[in-house]
């Protein structure tokens, strides 16, 4: 990205950076009864989308231009952003 190199690794051990909970805008989204927070909380040891996104994969790298594979002509590709920053992120630890 821009002036800065890197690869990618193989497994999901990259940064990471913590949010703000969402438990904090639970609310009466489901004013029939059929699900309680109960339900939507789970056990605590499962996957569970409310918790899901309190702990993210940070990025790896931010700016204007990313290119991937730079030294082979028949691989290569490039972004490259107009406005705003690109930002490259390991999407696997969220999923």
């Amino acid at each position: 990205m821009d002036t800065q190199t890197g690869i990618f690794p193989a497994q999901v051990n990259g940064p990471t950076t913590a949010r703000p909970t969402n438990l904090d805008y639970i609310g009466d989204f489901n004013p029939h009864g059929k699900a309680d927070l109960k339900q939507l909380l789970g056990d605590g040891k499962t996957y569970n989308p409310m918790r899901a996104d309190d702990i993210i994969a940070a990025p790896y790298a931010q700016g204007k231009k990313f290119i991937l594979n730079p030294h082979d002509p028949y691989h290569k590709v490039e972004i490259e952003s107009e406005k705003g920053d690109l930002i490259l992120y390991d999407g696997r630890m969220n999923h």
